[in-house]
């Protein structure tokens, strides 16, 4: 398989689905010239292409009222709550360390 040839392939492709296949591609011919079966990567200079964002979109405030009230259930609450802050002495205690 020759650059040419997987150019030609993505060529027929656009969006992410082209952006998949290359990086399968890629993935595939690295791993095939680590073990030796192939001596040259036909894809490791082909450019992925920029990524295309989604528009968003606002949401409804019936959705926003969802939101809210999910989080002022206990469960909501518990999953929207700040992380504990780090232990004072950098990690874990020095039990838990094996001494």
């Amino acid at each position: 398989m020759t650059r040419e040839d997987v150019l030609t392939h993505l060529n027929t492709l656009h969006g992410h689905h082209r952006r998949d296949q290359l990086v399968a591609l890629r993935s595939l011919f690295f791993w095939a010239k680590r073990s030796g079966l192939v001596f040259r990567n036909p894809t490791s200079l082909i450019k992925g292409g920029q990524s295309e964002y989604a528009v968003l979109q606002p949401l409804l405030p019936t959705q926003v009222d969802r939101s809210v009230a999910a989080c002022t259930t206990p469960h909501g609450q518990y999953w929207s709550r700040p992380s504990r802050p780090a232990h004072p002495a950098g990690g874990r205690s020095s039990r838990h360390r094996g001494e």
